[in-house]
């Protein structure tokens, strides 16, 4: 993508690669193997928005399956990075699935590095390196479940986040409950009406942004717990 406020809606994107180089601008060529928006002005880039989109089997050096923009109800999938999974972007309502950064002691692994999530899901493996870390500073997770990872270690900001089922925990800002997804094993991450992610999360909003969750239903804005 090379212009701001611009949108990709309703689209596949699978697997994209990007890892060439060019003697001006190698961060130009190893950005996004999905979705890039590194030739958009850095203070634009969240202006270009991708909407309902899959994002699958892309691999990149840095943001594996998207650099730059804001994802919203975009679902991304089996993406990763080997500086970053994702990376300086915004998501909102979005699911990751096994989205991952190979090098376990890498510093930005699955979210992104100074990137942003929003009532978002994301479900990993332990079995490989699908992991939340913010070694690097920033990516602040609000109304978010990390489920299943290899490693979680937060300091920043998790305000109504909660994680559950990983193999080391180290933070102190994010509770770890179990969210009850409804059946992991095929795919089906919608909570149990026993969940106690239900009404858990903080009041967040955000003019630029349509506010519904993944499957399109507007979000209420009242404070849970």
């Amino acid at each position: 993508v090379g212009t701001a406020n611009c949108a990709i809606q309703g689209f596949t994107l699978a697997d994209g690669y990007a890892d060439s180089t060019d003697a001006d601008n190698e961060n130009y060529r190893t950005s996004g193997g999905g979705v890039s928006a590194y030739q958009v002005e850095q203070a634009s880039r969240h202006q270009v928005r991708v909407l309902d989109c899959v994002i699958t089997n892309c691999w990149a050096a840095r943001g594996g399956g998207v650099y730059g923009t804001t994802c919203e109800r975009t679902k991304i999938v089996n993406c990763f990075g080997s500086k970053s999974a994702q990376r300086n972007a915004k998501f909102v309502s979005c699911v990751f699935e096994n989205t991952y950064e190979p090098n376990i002691d890498g510093q930005y692994g699955n979210g992104s590095y100074n990137g942003t999530h929003i009532n978002c899901t994301v479900v990993g493996r332990k079995d490989n390196s699908t992991y939340m870390l913010n070694k690097a500073g920033g990516n602040p997770l609000t109304n978010t479940i990390v489920q299943t990872t290899r490693e979680f270690k937060y300091t920043a900001d998790c305000a109504g986040s909660i994680v559950w089922d990983v193999m080391t925990f180290d933070s102190t800002v994010v509770e770890k409950i179990d969210p009850q997804l409804a059946h992991i094993s095929k795919g089906n991450y919608r909570l149990t009406g026993t969940s106690p992610a239900i009404g858990y999360g903080v009041a967040i909003y955000d003019p630029l942004i349509c506010w519904a969750d993944f499957e399109g239903r507007p979000m209420n804005f009242t404070d849970g717990k």
